[in-house]
């Protein structure tokens, strides 16, 4: 299924099945249980206040988010939530979607709180601007792309798999450019849940994680900051301060 959402001219009455029937709102969109192989589509041009928190069910295939028309990325502003909300929501492919949230703490939140593998996601061409613009917090897992493996105890472990973000542009931002971090990869003892011992005994870090051909600006703390992952790639990225 393919559904449309468009903020000016939309109706949350529509069945959102196409461009004249698009929903209008964050909070119908938000409402869909989406599939594998189904796209959410924003129209371009279009502002949005909120976040967009989508829910599917997990495990049959690609959930695709993106623009649809010509013009603008469309603007979420998080109005001090996350804009972009993906909590357990893996195999999402993620691209033209610009957010701000100049009194919030995060542009992209990507967490897994459910335990285990948070596999393939894919974050590209987004433009995140304006996080935490006013400074009222300076905490390192506050920022721009935020990617964290919060799962407790009565969980368990839980990491990423294939982690891709890439040719995004991250500006006025505060304090991390792009993070990810986590309850399960950390060697050292103390804040985290982990008992590690080895790499091979009480550690859980993610793999496949890429981190291509960023933008990141004007960034109140650390540009890219990446902890507990086996073999990550980061590169041709360009940080400035």
């Amino acid at each position: 299924m393919i559904y449309y959402l468009d903020g000016a001219y939309g109706n949350d009455l529509n069945d959102g099945l196409s461009r004249q029937t698009a929903f209008k709102t964050l909070k119908k969109a938000n409402g869909i249980i989406l599939s594998g192989g189904d796209k959410l589509l924003i129209k371009a041009g279009t502002v949005y206040e909120g976040s967009l928190s989508p829910k599917r069910v997990r495990g049959n295939g690609t959930v695709y988010i993106d623009r649809y028309g010509v013009g603008e990325k469309p603007l979420i502003n998080g109005k001090n939530i996350p804009p972009l909300l993906l909590e357990n929501f893996d195999d999402v492919e993620v691209e033209n979607i610009a957010v701000t949230n100049y009194s919030g703490n995060i542009g992209i939140h990507v967490v897994n709180t459910a335990g285990g593998a948070m596999k393939h996601i894919h974050i590209r061409n987004c433009r995140i601007s304006h996080v935490n613009d006013d400074r009222h917090s300076y905490s390192r897992d506050d920022g721009g792309i935020i990617c964290s493996s919060w799962s407790e105890q009565e969980q368990g472990p839980g990491w990423f798999d294939d982690l891709l973000i890439e040719d995004n542009e991250i500006y006025d931002v505060c304090r991390t450019g792009i993070l990810l971090t986590g309850f399960w990869a950390n060697r050292t003892k103390g804040w985290a849940y982990n008992d590690y011992v080895s790499d091979t005994e009480g550690w859980w870090p993610s793999y496949g994680v890429v981190i291509r051909g960023n933008r990141v600006e004007r960034i109140g703390g650390d540009g890219i900051f990446i902890i507990g992952t086996v073999d990550a790639v980061i590169e041709w990225n360009t940080v400035y301060y």
